[in-house]
């Protein structure tokens, strides 16, 4: 944790005591989450494929981005941290995840790659909803861990607010390719790596929209990053795919 980050929690925490962003238990100023809590996080990232961080894995073909790292199976604990950081102020969480991502990407030597982090970007309306975009607040949080500059504004999402958890796989992938284009006076990225950040990585065409538009503004190389992955098997078996 970064002395900035300590330094708030522990001023903040005189007036806000800390709680358990999944299951609100108090917790000291330095905690993310609960140690129950913590527990029931299970991480799956050694197990993931290195190239599309699915199991078993997606296929590669269709992939618009270089490599993929994720944190969580998208169920249980994992599931409910999500959503806390999604539809409560689980900012805890967001943190959380980075600080995992980051340990991902040292391990696997990623990070001396990385020139810029971004997040998937978040529609007018639904920002005006939920109060910040979950995405960024992990890609953040991330930039911080590494040390890397930060741009929120690489992609915009255009009007409108057809959720992609609720669309069947076949149209996701037609309706993200509508949804997003890049930011106006955006910053140069011709030959960088852009890292991209999104909560939850289910067919990955949220990620293959965006990452293909960073290709056309000059990215080389992208890398996703995403608190949880959806396992394919699990995914199949309740025909949610």
């Amino acid at each position: 944790m970064k002395l900035s980050r300590k330094i708030k929690g522990y001023i903040s925490d005189w007036f806000l005591p800390n709680r358990c962003p999944v299951c609100d238990k108090l917790i000291t100023w330095d905690k993310f989450v609960c140690a129950d809590c913590e527990k029931e996080l299970c991480e799956i990232s050694d197990t993931l494929c290195p190239v599309c961080a699915k199991k078993p894995c997606a296929d590669h073909s269709k992939l618009r981005f270089d490599c993929a790292v994720a944190l969580y199976p998208f169920r249980n604990k994992a599931k409910e941290a999500v959503y806390a950081l999604k539809y409560h102020d689980g900012v805890n969480i967001g943190e959380l995840c980075a600080q995992g991502l980051a340990n991902v990407l040292r391990k696997r030597g990623l990070v001396q790659q990385i020139d810029i982090i971004t997040c998937v970007p978040m529609s007018r309306d639904r920002l005006k909803k939920r109060k910040r975009n979950h995405s960024a607040v992990i890609a953040k949080a991330l930039a911080d861990e590494l040390d890397k500059p930060f741009d929120a504004k690489l992609l915009v999402h255009l009007p409108g607010d057809v959720l992609q958890h609720r669309l069947k796989a076949g149209e996701r992938a037609e309706n993200a390719s509508k949804v997003f284009k890049a930011g106006a006076q955006h910053r140069d990225i011709k030959g960088l790596t852009v890292l991209i950040c999104d909560d939850v990585y289910t067919t990955g065409a949220t990620l293959n929209s965006c990452s293909a538009l960073l290709r056309t503004m000059g990215a080389e190389r992208i890398i996703a990053a995403c608190a949880a992955t959806t396992l394919r098997d699990e995914v199949e078996n309740k025909d949610e795919a």
